[in-house]
């Protein structure tokens, strides 16, 4: 998850750096960044703890306009994500399955598509979801 986050920082400074004379979309307000961490409960990669994680997010959040969900099966991925740093309002638990998990990436690219569009308005699953 860290190396994902980190990359995002420099993947957006090399977008607009490929985007020299075209001014309307370097305007304030037109990039959104949205991260994304699904797992299936079972942390076999991590090599930082849950409070690195959390500072990496606050610090993605500050002034910009950074969006993080946390997508968990086999837990509470609303308390587990919290402990991460992640918003109640963006994360979901969802069921280890094929359908569930296919559903709950849907979801979140729903919300994604929002905020590209409306990025004024904040992000959040619905009861729906």
């Amino acid at each position: 998850a860290f190396e994902r986050l980190g990359h995002l920082e420099s993947n957006v400074e090399s977008h607009l750096q490929g985007l020299e004379g075209i001014q309307d979309e370097k305007a304030s307000g037109k990039i959104v960044q949205n991260f994304m961490l699904l797992t299936d409960g079972q942390d076999n990669m991590s090599l930082k703890n849950a409070e690195a994680l959390k500072r990496e997010l606050e610090k993605a959040r500050k002034g910009k306009n950074f969006t993080a969900f946390f997508l968990g099966a086999n837990q509470d991925a609303i308390a587990t994500g919290k402990g991460y740093g992640f918003e109640e309002h963006t994360s979901m638990t969802f069921t280890p399955c094929r359908d569930s998990c296919s559903y709950a990436i849907q979801a979140t690219s729903r919300i994604m598509k929002m905020r590209t569009a409306t990025p004024s308005v904040p992000p959040r699953f619905t009861d729906m979801d």
